[in-house]
Order: C-alpha cells, then sequence, then structure tokens
C-alpha cells in the first residue's frame, strides 16, 4: 500500500515541484520572508513611513483616505488596514502588511521570469536581483504595482484573448487603485502591444479585444468609482488630489549622472550605487526606445524573450517619468524593475536558437553588477553599517533598533506631551513627521499631515480654520525641508498659513528639540 501510493503521489509531486507558479511562488516566499527577517526590526522613518503607518491607522480606525486626511490612493491603506485585524496596528504590523505585498510584487516578477527559464538557480538569481532593488521598503507598493504592470502587459500578448485582454484591463484599474500614477503608466504602456497586436491582426480583433480592455479597467477601479460615488464629498478630495498631483507632483533633482558622483573611497560600495544608478538613467530609456521602435521596424519572432522585453519597455519607458520626476536613487529603485526584467530577458539569449556567449556573459556581467549595487540600499536596514550607533528602542508594539538622534527625538517629543501638553490636548506637528502623531496617541488637528509641497491659498485657508475650530495650542515645528532647499520649507510652501502661526504663536523654551526645531504656544488672548 506505500508503495503503490508512493508511486502515484511521486509523479504529482514532481509535476508541482516543476511548475512555474510553484517555483516563483517557493522563492518570492523565501525571499520576502529573509529580507523581513533581516530588517524588521531596525530603523524608522518618522516622515516617509510614518505617511503611510499614520494613513493605515487611520483607515482601519474608520477615517476615508484622500477626504479625511492627506493621502496617495486608497489601494494601499485598505490593504494595511486589513492585515491590521490580524497583527494590530503598530510599526511591526505595517511592516509585516508591506512585506506580504512586497512577496507579490517578487512573485509576479518571477512568474515572468519563467517565461525564461525554468531552472532554481536562474530563477532565485533574478529574484534576488529584484528584491535588492525594492528600496526603500517603505515603497514596497511602488515596486510591487511595477512588476505586476509588466505582468498585465505580457498577458496581452501571449495569447491574446478576449478573456486575458479582461484580465488584463482589471489589473490596470486596481493598480491605478493603489497608485493612480502608476495606473496611468500601466494604460499607457499597454497600448503599445496592444498596437503592436492592430498592426499584426486588423483592427477587428483590436476592438474586441479594446472593448474587453477597457471593461477590464471599469471593473478594476470599481472600488474607487464606488467610493466617488457613495461617500459624501469624495470627488471633491478626489479632484483636489488630482490636480495637486499635476501641479506639484514631486521635488524636481538633478539627474545623478555617472559622471557627477564623487566616489569615496570610504563608502565604496554606496558610490558604485550611486555610479550604477546614475548608468540605469542613461541605458534604461535608450534600450527602452530601441525594443519598442525596432518591434514596430524590424521582424522580430514572438519568441518568450521578445515577449518579455516588449512588455518591459513598454511598461517602463513611462515609469521612468516617476524616476525623473524627483530625480534620486529611491525613486530610480521605483521604477527600475521593468529594466531589471529586460535585463534578465537579455541573458536569455544564451539559449536561443543562435545563442551568443559573448553576449549572455556581458549582460549576466552587467545582472551581477546591478545586483551588488543595488545592496546599499538594503543595508541601512540591516544594521549593518555603523551598528554601534544604534540603540534599542520600543516603539509602539515592538523593540526595533534605532539611531541615537531619532530615539531622542521621540523621547523629547514624549516627555513635552507628558510635562507640558494636557491630555487629549491637539498638537501640530509639522513638517513631516506623522509618526509622531502615533507615538503620542494622537491624530492629526488638520488635513494635512506632510507639508513638503506649496498648496494654494484656499487649502491654506482651510488648515487655518481648522486650527481655529479645534483650537490648536501646541505646534512642534522643524525649519527643515526634505530636498535640503529653502523653497520647500514651509514658510515658502505655505506662506499664508506661516503668516497666521508667526502672528498667533510664539516660541517656548524646549531644549531637548534639536537644532532648527521649535516648540511654538498659542498666544494668550489680550484684554
Amino acid at each position: 500500500m506505500n508503495d503503490q501510493s508512493h508511486q502515484i503521489l511521486s509523479p504529482r509531486i514532481k509535476r508541482i515541484e516543476s511548475s512555474p507558479f510553484f517555483r516563483a511562488l517557493s522563492i518570492s516566499f523565501m525571499l520576502t520572508v529573509l529580507f523581513h527577517l533581516l530588517s524588521k526590526n531596525n530603523g524608522i522613518v518618522l516622515s516617509d513611513e510614518g505617511h503611510v503607518w499614520y494613513g493605515a491607522v487611520a483607515t482601519f480606525e474608520g477615517q476615508v483616505p484622500l477626504r479625511d486626511f492627506q493621502s496617495y490612493d486608497p489601494g494601499r491603506y485598505y490593504w494595511c488596514a486589513a492585515w491590521f485585524h490580524f497583527f494590530g496596528k503598530g510599526i511591526g504590523a505595517l511592516r509585516l502588511a508591506t512585506s506580504i505585498f512586497q512577496g507579490v510584487g517578487v512573485f509576479f516578477g518571477l512568474l515572468i521570469t519563467t517565461r525564461l527559464f525554468r531552472s532554481w538557480a536562474a530563477l532565485l538569481g533574478a529574484g534576488l536581483l529584484f528584491t535588492v532593488w525594492m528600496t526603500p521598503r517603505y515603497w514596497m507598493f511602488e515596486h510591487g504595482l511595477v512588476l505586476i504592470e509588466v505582468y498585465s502587459a505580457l498577458l496581452i500578448m501571449e495569447k491574446p484573448s478576449l478573456r486575458r485582454h479582461f484580465i488584463a484591463g482589471v489589473i490596470v484599474g486596481l493598480v491605478a487603485f493603489w497608485g493612480r500614477n502608476h495606473g496611468l503608466y500601466s494604460f499607457l504602456g499597454c497600448l503599445i502591444p496592444l498596437g503592436w497586436l492592430w498592426r499584426r491582426d486588423g483592427w477587428n480583433s483590436f476592438a474586441k479585444r479594446g472593448t474587453c480592455w477597457g471593461v477590464g479597467i471599469i471593473a478594476g477601479y470599481s472600488p474607487m468609482l464606488l467610493m466617488i460615488a457613495f461617500i459624501p464629498e469624495y470627488w471633491d478630495a478626489f479632484w483636489y488630489s488630482v490636480l495637486s498631483m499635476a501641479k506639484h507632483n514631486n521635488v524636481e533633482l538633478p539627474v545623478p549622472w555617472p559622471w557627477t558622483i564623487h566616489f569615496s573611497s570610504r563608502k565604496r560600495l554606496y558610490s558604485l550605487y550611486e555610479i550604477v544608478g546614475g548608468g540605469v538613467f542613461i541605458a534604461a530609456p535608450l534600450l527602452f526606445l530601441y525594443v519598442i521602435i525596432s518591434s514596430y521596424l524590424l521582424p522580430w519572432r514572438e519568441t518568450p524573450r521578445w515577449r518579455v522585453m516588449l512588455a518591459s519597455a513598454s511598461i517602463g519607458i513611462f515609469e521612468l517619468h516617476h524616476a525623473y520626476s524627483c530625480a534620486n536613487m529611491a525613486h530610480l529603485a521605483a521604477a527600475i524593475h521593468p529594466f531589471l526584467l529586460s535585463m534578465v530577458g537579455l541573458c536569455s539569449i544564451r539559449y536561443s536558437e543562435k545563442p551568443n556567449k559573448h553576449a549572455f556573459r556581458t549582460t549576466l556581467g552587467c545582472c551581477v553588477i546591478l545586483a551588488i549595487a543595488g545592496l546599499p540600499g538594503n543595508l541601512k536596514y540591516f544594521r549593518i553599517i555603523r551598528p554601534h550607533k544604534y540603540v534599542r528602542y520600543e516603539i509602539s508594539d515592538k523593540k526595533i533598533w534605532t539611531g541615537k538622534r531619532g530615539r531622542d527625538f521621540i523621547e523629547c517629543c514624549k516627555k513635552l506631551d507628558r510635562e507640558m501638553f494636557e491630555k487629549n490636548e491637539e498638537i501640530l506637528i509639522m513638517p513631516y513627521y506623522p509618526s509622531l502623531y502615533l507615538l503620542m496617541d494622537k491624530r492629526s488637528p488638520v488635513w494635512q499631515i506632510y507639508f513638503g509641497l506649496p498648496v494654494s491659498e484656499e487649502k491654506q485657508t482651510e488648515l487655518i480654520k481648522a486650527m481655529e475650530k479645534k483650537r490648536v495650542r501646541w505646534i512642534i515645528y522643524g525649519h527643515v525641508s526634505g530636498s535640503g532647499r529653502d523653497e520647500n520649507k514651509v514658510p515658502n510652501t505655505h506662506p499664508l498659513f506661516w503668516g497666521y502661526i508667526s502672528q498667533n504663536y510664539e516660541k517656548v523654551v524646549a531644549d531637548c528639540l534639536p537644532e532648527n526645531h521649535q516648540l511654538l504656544r498659542l498666544k494668550e488672548p489680550r484684554d
């Protein structure tokens, strides 16, 4: 009986073990768990990570993203809030929720890679390449969405059935619910393979497929459409966010071309990270344009490598807008995965009908360099660089290793809360420390939680009205900006609001606050 059972089960186990789905799932799970365990207890970014954390907690408590607090698109917050039901709403639960989404992204990336390779070693190498560039960790949604977008474009090209076009459209719509900019990139990117199929198969097929794709987009974006239709005042909040994103999407930074990077012998690996990143700013658009243009002009054979390359280039050429809109390494990392997939696709030339060993070795070498260069973005989360500067500190639901200056800043704010603020008293924290609200068990008294970009006078007037209505007595203010530029500091981004603060608040001595930070108190009314 045991021998018979073994004979029956053995072929099934082999089929499962050799299936692309199983291999992609296994490797993505292993890499996600590994990177999560290495980084889950290290560091906290009070600004950007706090922005996601605050929004997720507010959503969990019943507030509506965009309408009730400043936020990205709602999908990511509802994702985190759903996991909060199981793991609580602390920083550890947030990191677990974002790591799970990271795993989803790596899985889709590897599912694409299985079109090129089936071996465990090749898939593991590709998975490592994708994972090391998933930094910073609080942008896991951006990384995962980009890989999912490429998969949707690939679906259209592989077997262009009406069902696949509908599924690809649903993916585009869902991506937009998580991030409208990525939804737009995905929409525009999918038009390129759709156009290629139109050219190959004619108008009638294109019309049917395009209709199914469009219906799928509406279905995928239906959660947002339902929110607009049934949540009071949501349309106004949504439209304002669209206009503000179009007007002030990001802080413009100069492109870090390789020749502008100062190589430091003390930080060789990080210098390599920046130099390689600068090279990608050059190589990615050139590669994407070549693949797209040549696919229309040259007689390509429809091979798996060609499909992966065109799907990656179609999405990647538009995702580069995200990288160039704020040209630093973090924004490049959020848009680099189509380029990484293209490089993996070039490696598959070894298995083509006319294998080119020299091209394979060159491309493989580039992939190895990319993988090594991506490591510095993660090292600070692994507590490898200067570990003596970290201290054990309890934040929210767990003890983590954090920098001494960060710990002292948090302790100072908690001390002010205990000794100077009344219980349940409203305070405003500027310009961008939403984590502090949660660490002091408070919520922002105004809609805006991140003061980094200019807003209209109308919005500043609303901020003033909210301050007066809730009679906010205290402000913790840092005269700093994420870009390091004066034009991105609050007095220049919110001149009307800052004028109100200057006129109605006075500085109070708080020696424990960092340099360029101050505690402000509402002036007592004169008799």
